[in-house]
């Protein structure tokens, strides 16, 4: 683990383009919705944070999560 803080984010621009455009499309009055899905484990959370790294527009942001897990 870096103690130092986060270590340096490479690569996944069109990914980051598609958070940034998502996001001006958002603050420009338009409603949008962005859902980033994938394993436990694997950026999510980085990604998007990545992406709005710098923006400092209002806005709401939600997230959450989910268990698959379990009988029902």
């Amino acid at each position: 683990m870096n103690r130092d803080g986060p270590t340096a984010f490479v690569g996944r621009e069109a990914e980051r383009a598609t958070i940034r455009a998502a996001w001006d499309t958002t603050v420009s009055g338009q409603g949008s919705l962005l859902l980033i899905t994938g394993e436990a484990g694997i950026g999510k959370s980085r990604l998007i944070a990545e992406g709005l790294n710098g923006r400092d527009d209002a806005g709401l942001i939600l997230h959450g999560a989910g268990w698959g897990g379990g009988d029902g």
